[in-house]
């Protein structure tokens, strides 16, 4: 989840009259005179999903509930060269009306850019939409007051776990427990015993007890690599890395397979997946992805029993309407039925939709088929998971600054890997960490004043 405050107010306020424009039935844009209807309409959507995660069968419906609507999907790989032709194209290359963009660094590009349609009287009028239109921490995703992306997906981290073998190992895991349990657990577990390594990820300490702007400080005008929750985040992964717990990372380099690294797990060599629904999809594969083990789940470990905290994973994979789109209303008829009705389609991809997450007192039963498939009682602790993915107390992460995002990821990941290769310190690491991530945000906040 994000909110954001954006320095160029002339380039949003082009976008804004666009979706004023819309309402007031006259929207024009550089392609041309708005047409169409809500009813009527051809519509470039380009997103990362592919079409056997839902979305073929949820355009497929779509087609059927209003046929004056074309839709023309485009996949694109969410990765730099992905979004790079997604950006080219909006920037006016192939027609583009509907885009989705995933995390809060592509979000406000984006936005900033003018390439989003303003979007929040809008949804004023839809009730899953304009939840992210007010105040809560958890659901704003307001920038500069103004709602040009809307989350489609609940997405909180957790904790997968191999039951059968933690039923061999005569182990329970408690449903608070804390990071130096998890520490615990995965040693008693890893090394040949029960499992080779214990996890393929480490735990974002940092995160867990600050939140999404872990990294910087509260205004965002420098980075926040100084507090300790840092130096605990690296001494751990560290820890881990030299006590074998944690997947080496000469293999993670050697092997490059970070995107499907949930084959680690489901092959019995990892005790543990720390990932959102979206792994579940996996899970549930018995063709691509055979074992004969059931998977539990506990939250993601707690810094301090009996202490709130923050989840990683927030409301994410926003949707937004192009500012130069010849067909809004039908776009905006098509982001509607992609949230509502659309939203039980995409349940078999582990996209959960904020119009379908359940409410503390209800159960979550009619989600169970689509999220767990059909063999769930033989696959999943369905009640592990239910209790866990749909905890009344879940916290989710907000990212509010964005200035040198992208560009501190890039220098975590190769301090991380030279810390993990003994190559540097953790003293080492926090000390260019911080230099160079006050460096990124400074250069990003003169670039966009």
């Amino acid at each position: 989840m994000f909110a954001q405050q954006i320095s160029r107010r002339a380039l949003i306020g082009g976008a804004a009259a666009v979706g004023a424009a819309f309402l007031a039935g006259c929207g024009k844009d550089e392609q041309g005179p708005s047409r169409g209807s809500s009813g009527e309409g051809v519509l470039n959507v380009w997103g990362a999903l592919t079409l056997d995660r839902g979305v073929g069968a949820l355009l497929d419906a779509f087609k059927k509930e209003h046929p004056g609507i074309q839709v023309n999907y485009t996949q694109f790989t969410n990765n730099s060269d992905g979004n790079l032709k997604l950006d080219t194209s909006l920037q006016g290359g192939a027609p583009v009306d509907v885009f989705f963009s995933y995390g809060p660094q592509a979000v406000s590009r984006r936005t900033a850019a003018g390439y989003a349609m303003d979007l929040t009287d809008l949804a004023a009028g839809d009730d899953v939409a304009k939840q992210f239109t007010g105040t809560d921490p958890q659901l704003t995703a307001l920038f500069d007051g103004r709602l040009f992306a809307i989350p489609t997906v609940y997405n909180p981290y957790m904790v997968y776990l191999n039951q059968d073998l933690l039923d061999a190992a005569g182990i329970t895991v408690p449903e608070d427990w804390t990071v130096q349990e998890f520490h615990d657990i995965a040693k008693e577990l890893c090394g040949g015993a029960y499992a080779e390594f214990a996890t393929y990820k480490t735990l974002a300490v940092a995160t867990m007890g600050l939140g999404g702007d872990a990294q910087v400080s509260a205004d965002g005008t420098s980075s926040n690599f100084g507090h300790e929750l840092w130096r605990r985040q690296y001494e751990l992964e560290l820890e881990m890395e030299r006590d074998g717990t944690l997947f080496p990372i000469t293999r993670v380099l050697a092997e490059k397979v970070d995107l499907y690294a949930q084959s680690y797990f489901l092959s019995g060599d990892h005790a543990f997946y720390l990932d959102n629904p979206a792994t579940l999809r996996f899970v549930k594969d018995q063709e691509n992805y055979p074992h004969d083990f059931r998977t539990t789940f506990r939250p993601m470990p707690y810094l301090e029993r009996g202490q709130q905290q923050w989840n990683q994973g927030g409301y994410e994979d926003s949707v937004q309407i192009s500012a130069k789109t010849k067909y809004p209303e039908a776009a905006w008829t098509f982001v509607q039925y992609w949230l509502g009705a659309g939203a039980e389609q995409l349940l078999t991809a582990g996209k959960i939709s904020p119009a379908v997450v359940p409410a503390p007192d209800a159960g979550a039963d009619a989600l169970l088929p689509g999220l767990l498939g059909d063999e769930r009682d033989d696959l999943f602790d369905v009640e592990a998971f239910t209790r866990v993915a749909f905890a009344e107390d879940m916290k989710l992460s907000v990212t509010t600054h964005t200035a040198g995002l992208s560009e501190i990821g890039t220098i975590r990941k190769s301090l991380d890997e030279q810390l993990r290769l003994g190559e540097i310190d953790v003293d080492e690491l926090l000390t260019q960490l911080e230099e160079q991530a006050d460096a990124a945000i400074a250069k990003d906040l003169e670039t966009n004043a």
